[in-house]
This record gives structure tokens, sequence and C-alpha cells, in this order.
């Protein structure tokens, strides 16, 4: 798992008493006034079969509780809600949360048929205590939902093991409901499989601009429509990144300005990845997506060229499996991206943290490029690695073939980049001038031709030109 929770002891309770539940604990969370309500997801929930687990997955920020909380508090005499932390690792302390917020329920109208059952302090591994708690649940008078939220806070083994019960056990009258930033270790495939499972995933939490649209006009930001489109591209409508954004917003005096890099210039969007996304990763994933920030596709040979970790691909893997914050894109091998907004960040805190390393990715991904006979992007990280020679050896293996090829655009920007240090090199000069008849033979008029000025005195239309002292019939001027 590549978050990092440390799961805690298990205490004893003499006589298995239970500890005390905060009513905060098991209480369904508070809609705030500027809740936007998303009946298109309240559809999905409300669809799902009685006998199906209900798994919302994503990752911080997507709404899984608010979402949750608007479904629940339609039918709140009837839902069970856990908000699941740390202290839950301890086996008595989960189940006693459990028990007690079931046991709260208004339907449920025998009082004491879950306080009179005996929690032993390896709960998850008794069976007659198990026994005990799928009777009860078999003599509700009425179908409740057990909402467990924060469910990826759970990693101890008995908890765990006591989830994987009540998922295989699942009662008639409980519909399990769960939440969590990543999938629990369960048989979700094999759910998903027989039918058994109803989802929603990072995809279905994303705002729609229509959505992004009210969110903004509810939050008293004015924003015009192609900006709520430019910010839906920005975010890939994380909810987060669009609130946050929001906040940014109404108090911003240049509104282009901060969309013009909404990481950069938002305070609240960098801290927010920090502290909810960031923070909880395992140190190794966080280097390995740092170092890959500087590219946009990714495939698992450049991810290991770049981060110089052979287990490169499983981590990409993992975090595409576990999160959305990693994500599979085309057809063919397989490519992954990491989300915009995450990459930004992880790009920016490079050039601060380690502005030594950004010249070396760059040159590692332009050789990867090379031999994988890709020149336009090799050139383009070798060039924003600042390296000359290593732009001179590629146009000069490659350069012809550009231009035959069509790719005028690729030879002239880095011929031009190189500009005088290449001095009156014959063979730049002779591929320079190959790529500027290519484009003027079809774009540019004879050198013959004339414009006229604003006081209408004719002037030489000047031809292009790679460095100072170059003329557009190839030789030094």
């Amino acid at each position: 798992m590549l978050y990092l929770v440390r799961p805690t002891g298990t205490a004893a309770y003499p006589g298995g008493a239970r500890p005390g539940v905060p009513r905060s604990k098991t209480a369904i969370p508070r809609l705030s006034l500027g809740h936007l309500h998303r009946p298109r997801l309240l559809t999905v929930l409300d669809r799902a079969r009685e006998r199906q687990v209900t798994l919302v997955s994503a990752p911080a920020g997507y709404g899984k509780t608010l979402l949750l909380a608007e479904w629940a508090a339609a039918r709140p005499s009837h839902t069970a809600w856990v908000s699941l932390d740390e202290d839950d690792n301890d086996d008595h302390r989960f189940w006693a949360s459990v028990l007690t917020a079931v046991g709260s329920c208004a339907v449920v109208d025998e009082r004491g048929l879950f306080d009179r059952i005996h929690i032993p302090a390896a709960a998850s591994a008794d069976a007659d205590f198990l026994a005990a708690v799928l009777d009860a649940c078999d003599r509700l008078p009425e179908s409740i939902r057990l909402v467990l939220d924060d469910v990826h806070e759970l990693t101890a083994p008995g908890p765990l093991h006591g989830l994987g019960f009540l998922v295989r056990n699942r009662s008639p009258g409980v519909r399990l409901v769960l939440a969590g930033r990543i999938d629990p270790p369960l048989p979700v495939a094999r759910l998903r499989l027989a039918g058994e499972l109803c989802e929603v995933r990072a995809h279905d939490l994303v705002f729609s601009p229509a959505e992004a649209a009210d969110m903004f006009a509810a939050a008293q930001v004015s924003v015009r429509p192609d900006q709520v489109r430019l910010l839906i591209a920005q975010t890939e409508g994380w909810p987060a990144g669009l609130r946050l954004a929001a906040l940014s917003l109404r108090g911003s005096s240049d509104v282009e300005g901060l969309l013009s890099d909404l990481v950069g210039n938002s305070t609240a969007i960098s801290d927010y990845l920090v502290e909810e996304i960031l923070s909880r990763m395992a140190p190794e994933v966080r280097l390995l997506l740092r170092s890959v920030s500087i590219c946009d596709q990714l495939s698992v040979e450049l991810a290991a060229a770049l981060s110089d970790r052979s287990d490169a691909g499983e981590l990409l893997d993992a975090l595409e499996q576990e999160t959305a914050l990693v994500l599979r894109s085309g057809a063919g091998p397989v490519r992954y991206r990491v989300h915009p907004l995450l990459r930004s960040h992880l790009h920016a805190d490079l050039h601060r943290q380690r502005p030594d390393l950004v010249a070396e990715l760059h040159r590692r991904a332009a050789a990867w490029f090379a031999e994988q006979l890709q020149p336009v992007r090799a050139l383009n990280h070798a060039r924003q690695a600042a390296d000359r020679a290593g732009v001179a050896r590629l146009l000069r293996r490659h350069g012809v073939a550009l231009v035959s090829s069509g790719q005028h655009a690729a030879v002239r920007t880095n011929v031009s980049w190189l500009g005088e240090h290449v001095g009156a090199d014959a063979w730049f000069v002779l591929v320079a001038a190959l790529a500027a008849r290519r484009v003027g033979a079809s774009r540019r008029p004879p050198s013959t031709c004339v414009r006229p000025t604003r006081r209408g005195r004719p002037n030489p239309v000047r031809p292009w030109s790679p460095w100072p002292g170059w003329s557009d019939r190839g030789t030094p001027s």
C-alpha cells in the first residue's frame, strides 16, 4: 500500500467493556449552506440493489463524504454512520464504533439489541462474537445503511478481517457502504464480476462544466464560461481544486494572471496537495513522482530511466490502481500520466528544491527519447537541459531526416537556439538552409518582393535567419 498509515496496537478492555464512542464519530456530517447538490450521483447510490456493497473510492478532495452525507440526510433514521480514523485499527474500538452506530439508528426499535453484544479483545477472530453480530443484523425490523467513511484508515489485520467478514456475510438488514481514498483490501474484482458491487469512482465525482459553474455562482465568484472550461481543463474537474480555485479567485484582482498558473499562484491549492495527498505517500513514491514530473506522458521504461528505479512501473501501476492521481492513457503500450495539478506542483517543487536535478532529468529524458528514435522530443529535453552539445549531436544525426519528413519547425527552433555557437559550421548552415527553403517554397514570397511601410516607402521582405549574420542564400554574410 502506497499510503502510509501507522496501525495502532490492540488495547485490552476488562470484561469486554466498550470504550466510549464520541457522538461526532457516528453522526452524519452536516452540509454547508453552499453545498452543491449532485442528483446524478444520488441516483446512482439509490439504484444500488439491497445486497450490493457500495464502494465510493477516490483520492482526497473528490467529495466522497459530502456526497454520502447528502445521500444519508434523505433517510437519517435508516443510516448508521462511522467516521473511521487511525484509532479504529484497534479491533475493540472498531467494533465498538460499528455497534454503537448501528444501535443508534432510530429504526432499531429493540433497545439494547446491539448494546448487549459482548466485544472480546480480538473480536474479529472470535466466531461467537461475529455470529452474534450477524444474528442481531438479521433481526433488524427494517433495512438500514451502514456507512464506513475513510475506510482507508484501516490497516491493522484485526479490523480488516472484521470488515471482510461484513462483506462476505452481508445481512439482508444492512446495506454496506464503504468510502475511502483507496480501495480496501477486499475482493473488489470478484464482487464486480458477480454483480454485487455498486461503484462510484473519481471519474464519476469530477465536476461537469455545469456543476463547476453552479459552484462558482454559489461561491459568488464571477467567471466567464471560457474561464470555467479552462479551470476544468487545469483541474480535470477535481472538486477540491475547483473549490480552492474559487477561494483564490474571490480574493484576486488579477483573474487572468491567476488562471495562467493555477498551482503556482494559489497557495490554497499547493497547501492542500502537500497536506492531504503528498504527506500521506511513502517517500519513494514522492521522489518517483517528482522525478517524472518533467514529462506529460510516461512509459514504464521512461519512468525507470528518469527515477533510476527498476520498480518504477510497479509503483506507477499501484498508484493507478489505488488512486486517481496517476492514470493510464491511450491505447497500445501502457502510458501513464500524473494528474495535471499534482504534476504542476511537483514540477515547481522540483525547481525549488533541486534545481541541479532538473537539467539532469531532462538529459536523461533526451537520451531515452533519442534511443527510441523520437528526435523531436529528444531535442526538446536537451534544449531544456541547456545541453548545447546534445542538441548539436541530435541535429547532426537527425536534422536532414527531420527536414525531409516535414518537421522544419523543430530544426529551425533548435538551430536558432544554438545560434552563434555553431559558428560557420557548414553542416548546420546546410540543414538550416534546407529547412528555410522547404518552408519558404510554400510560405515565403520571393526575396525580391517588397512590402510597404507606414510612410508608404517600400522595404525588402526580410527572410528568416537562424542566427545573426546568416543570409537566406545559406552562407554567412
